[in-house]
């Protein structure tokens, strides 16, 4: 180190006259990581709101489905009542609807029920019922 600088070593931390010093806690502060991103911490709490679980049907309840299913098929423009689990578009959950609905098309390729206005995946209706 250089010689002319060893003085401001061992110099006193100057004191303005009419400002006290600032706490060591209240310094700390200030660097402090801040919330740059508002609603960041809403949406991480929003995701760790538990999403609905899809439920395990039993034998006897597929095999109950899937008798309402072919009934269905025999009639022209059915209403049912379908209770089904899906993952909602806007937050990514997993949600269960359950309405009223006319049945236009079943798909058995592709697994599916055109109802109202859902494509509903046939596995992941939880009821049905012929109204």
């Amino acid at each position: 180190m250089k010689e002319k600088y060893i003085p401001y070593l061992y110099m006193e931390r100057p004191e303005i006259p009419g400002h006290p010093r600032m706490a060591k806690a209240d310094r700390a502060a200030q660097f402090m990581p801040f919330a740059a991103l508002k609603g960041y911490e809403d949406a991480i709490a929003d995701k760790e709101i538990r999403d609905a679980e899809m439920p395990l049907l039993s034998e006897e309840d597929r095999a109950q489905l899937q008798q309402t299913l072919v009934q269905l098929l025999q009639k022209d423009r059915p209403t049912a009542q379908i209770r089904w689990y899906e993952i909602d578009e806007n937050t990514g959950r997993g949600v269960i609807r359950d309405e009223i609905v006319t049945v236009r098309k079943v798909s058995e390729a592709a697994r599916t029920v055109t109802a109202g206005n859902h494509v509903i995946l046939i596995d992941n209706i939880i009821e049905m019922n012929e109204k």
